[in-house]
């Protein structure tokens, strides 16, 4: 049988490792975000330069790279609400 102290002990690591796990989960947003930016931006350009429509779909391409990251994002946010809904504490 675990003391007291170590029971504390216990509790505290677990808690440790979960707010690392979110700060994990939750720093890759803005790299989601940039790479969706990113991505946009240069096919759209591609796109642009190949049937000559500057600077017209890069704009919609960034729009859709954005879109993308605010999916993904309200993704992570549900998920992480579903898991604070079954942890116990």
């Amino acid at each position: 049988m675990l003391s007291q102290d170590d029971e504390i002990a216990r509790q505290d690591r677990l808690a440790r490792r979960k707010m690392m796990r979110l700060t994990g989960t939750y720093g890759t947003i803005g790299i989601e975000f940039g790479v969706g930016l990113a991505v946009g931006h240069y096919a759209g350009r591609w796109l642009d330069d190949r049937f000559e429509t500057a600077p017209t779909l890069m704009y919609v391409m960034m729009v859709l790279g954005l879109s993308v990251g605010f999916v993904d994002l309200f993704k992570l946010v549900r998920k992480t609400d579903m898991d604070r809904l079954d942890d116990p504490e």
